[in-house]
């Protein structure tokens, strides 16, 4: 028996119908996206946990201090003040999470001929309930609405202290780096209301996501 004869008698052996068949699906997924921790990577049941930085800009108010320390009705303006945030999250779907948050933030502000070198002094706790919209690339945008507790300090002539909790609202984008980590830019507004005066603040948290 020939060799060509022998291996054509072992073809048909593996392939009885005689069908020549190769696959050349190399199933490759080069245009498969990072699966970001709003999405995928971020399942049911997983947490995520999300240090970054806050950069808090609080709008001009008048102050009533309805003649503390000498003083009636005043305009302050604040600088914006930058700080370190803390987040930690639960995905209680696909694209639905809450998040627990924590940042504090100290604007010195100019009170209009009063004074100068007064601050105030915010600490925020927040819980939020996150929607994200799935896309077909790297990048993921959210809504969110939830409630804070903020405590602030007015330091004018002693120490002013008051406590409020509030709605607030926000929104921002993910941008997958890994399987198991991305980027996330969000904005938040809320608006505490406190006994001198409500304080509009205006929040942008950079920050990194690890999905476990």
């Amino acid at each position: 028996m020939g060799l060509l004869t022998t291996l054509a008698l072992a073809i048909a052996a593996i392939n009885p119908a005689g069908e020549s068949e190769v696959d050349t699906n190399l199933n490759l997924n080069l245009g498969e996206k990072y699966y970001i921790a709003a999405a995928a990577a971020g399942s049911e049941g997983s947490w995520y946990f999300k240090p970054g930085i806050a950069i808090n800009m609080v709008d001009d108010i008048t102050i009533n201090l309805g003649g503390f320390a000498g003083f009636g009705i005043v305009s302050a303006e604040f600088e914006t003040s930058t700080s370190l945030s803390l987040g930690f999250g639960f995905h209680v779907g696909e694209n639905m999470r809450l998040e627990f948050g924590y940042f504090e933030s100290e604007s010195d502000i100019s009170v209009l001929g009063v004074a100068t070198g007064v601050t105030l002094d915010q600490e925020t706790f927040s819980f939020m309930a996150l929607l994200d919209f799935d896309t077909d690339g790297n990048w993921s945008p959210y809504v969110g609405v939830g409630v804070v507790n903020t405590t602030a300090d007015l330091n004018l002539a002693g120490i002013v202290e008051d406590t409020d909790t509030t709605w607030c609202i926000s929104a921002g984008i993910d941008w997958a780096l890994s399987d198991s980590m991305d980027f996330s830019a969000e904005y938040r507004w809320s608006e505490p209301d406190f006994a001198l005066s409500s304080v509009t603040n205006r929040t942008i948290f950079l920050g990194i996501n690890w999905t476990f």
